[in-house]
């Protein structure tokens, strides 16, 4: 699914915590807000990450261009007994996302 953007720069950020992924987007110096959280059981514990831009999905011509300044990777800064709450199914993985917009 396609969501719509402004146009100029976007800063990203993926946090995994557990089988929770949480993609976060923000525009100038906003706040992050939250874009979308997937939720996979099927991966393991350790995962190679690094960036893939794409469009145009089995089509020849592309309508994407991407410029990436950097990546940096760093721990969430989510205390051990809030992941562990989540992750135990005691509190909803939105009490994850405060930790993840600093």
């Amino acid at each position: 699914m396609l969501t719509p953007a402004q146009p100029g720069w976007v800063e990203l950020r993926i946090a995994r915590v557990g089988r929770y992924f949480f993609l976060l987007r923000r525009y100038g110096a906003g706040p992050f807000t939250t874009h979308f959280t997937y939720i996979r059981r099927d991966l393991p514990l350790a995962l190679t990450a690094g960036i893939d831009a794409f469009s145009g999905y089995g089509d020849t011509k592309a309508d994407l261009v991407s410029h990436v300044d950097w990546i940096h990777f760093a721990s969430t800064g989510i205390p051990g007994p809030v992941r562990r709450a989540v992750l135990l199914g005691k509190r909803p993985p939105v009490a994850l996302v405060r930790y993840l917009n600093r």
